[in-house]
């Protein structure tokens, strides 16, 4: 699995479960490389990663969270609490 090619102010988030470690789709289930489901949730900003990221600790607390900038490099690692 690559990171895929980004803008310059664009950022990737990748999501994995806290307990396994096993990535996760855009859909917040076991990725498998096979099927069509992405890894990766493209965001304009670091505020709409926020919104995300606290929407989704809201209805699931075991994911963290990696965001990737447009070099493919970690920027931060978002562990649940």
């Amino acid at each position: 699995m690559k990171i895929p090619n980004i803008e310059k102010n664009q950022f990737a988030l990748l999501m994995a479960d806290s307990k396994t470690g096993i990535i996760l789709n855009i859909e917040k289930e076991v990725h498998r490389n096979d099927l069509d489901n992405e890894a990766f949730l493209i965001f304009q900003n670091k505020e709409d990663i926020s919104d995300f990221i606290d929407k989704t600790i809201k209805t699931n607390k075991e994911i963290e969270f990696m965001i990737y900038n447009y070099k493919h490099e970690l920027v931060d690692f978002i562990k649940p609490k």
